[in-house]
């Protein structure tokens, strides 16, 4: 997930909680909101992997790629600098 809020530094965020609520009788998707710091944040951008556990970013380097390549677009259409989110190992 992305944060880039106006006038805040952006930061991704990993985490197995989906950012959104999906309302089927209504067919309509709402963010959720996550209590975790200061302020409440709302995710602008979010990218949902099926099929990987949070310590895979420990070791495959291909998942880590990809998350930043993903980090990447997003700072580029939010207008932020870019910054890799993980080191890959060679």
């Amino acid at each position: 997930m992305g944060s880039f809020r106006k006038g805040k530094k952006a930061f991704p965020y990993f985490d197995i909680k989906k950012p959104f609520e999906i309302d089927t009788q209504r067919g309509e998707v709402t963010p959720c909101v996550f209590h975790f710091w200061k302020e409440n944040v709302w995710f602008d951008e979010w990218e949902f992997l099926e099929g990987y556990k949070l310590s895979d970013f420990k070791s495959d380097n291909n998942l880590k790629d990809f998350c930043n390549s993903i980090w990447k677009d997003w700072c580029k259409k939010h207008s932020r600098k870019y910054k890799p989110i993980f080191e890959v190992s060679k």
